[in-house]
């Protein structure tokens, strides 16, 4: 890639990081909310000892099973993240202590998840210099999401209600998918491409 295409493809990231992670800590706040309404504040250390023993089970199961990149490990997840997202919004009573339950660990396994195979992507995408410089400015547009989507949350529960806000999550996610997507073939566009200039630059003059 020249480094007209790096900045663009940059911007995609950026983007697609900032709006994943403001749902993400959108999804976060509402769900733990509503699980210490329902389960109390004293079961959430058992919620995150469960979510670690998924988190390992998982893990293991990706690492002796699937072939996939990280890419399509993202991908894969974060779809079947937003259609469990959108069972959750026709579900008459969401707010039930086990509902409530499923879906905190399901935001907080998905949470790790996503930040183990979104870096192992940046590394694939970029090389070790260009690393140096742009994984600073993706990071922190996924921590400038977390001011942004914290006031708007605020903002926003003056007038709707959490199921309301969870619809707005779950469209922004859908649209960070496809992002994801074209970001996705805008790398394996470029793959054969940087390949062959290697292979150029490898042979004898």
């Amino acid at each position: 890639m020249n480094f007209s295409e790096d900045k663009f493809l940059l911007v995609l990231i950026c983007v697609f990081h900032f709006l994943i992670r403001g749902v993400l800590n959108l999804f976060f706040v509402i769900s733990q909310t509503i699980f210490f309404g329902t389960a109390g504040v004293t079961s959430l250390p058992f919620v995150y000892a469960f979510m670690n023993l998924i988190y390992i089970a998982l893990q293991s199961f990706s690492v002796s099973r699937l072939s996939q990149d990280s890419a399509s490990r993202i991908e894969r997840i974060a779809w079947v993240f937003f259609g469990l997202l959108l069972i959750r919004q026709i579900i008459p009573h969401p707010e039930s202590v086990w509902i409530s339950t499923f879906f905190l660990l399901l935001v907080m396994v998905f949470d790790l998840f996503f930040t183990q195979f979104f870096l192992h992507f940046l590394q694939e995408v970029f090389s070790l210099q260009e690393g140096k410089t742009f994984l600073p400015i993706v990071t922190g547009f996924g921590s400038l999401s977390f001011i942004v989507s914290g006031f708007l949350m605020k903002v926003l529960l003056e007038a709707l209600s959490f199921r309301d806000l969870m619809a707005i999550g779950a469209v922004i996610l859908g649209i960070s998918n496809v992002l994801f997507g074209r970001i996705r073939r805008i790398r394996d566009e470029n793959i054969p491409l940087e390949a062959e200039e290697t292979k150029e630059k490898a042979l004898p003059n």
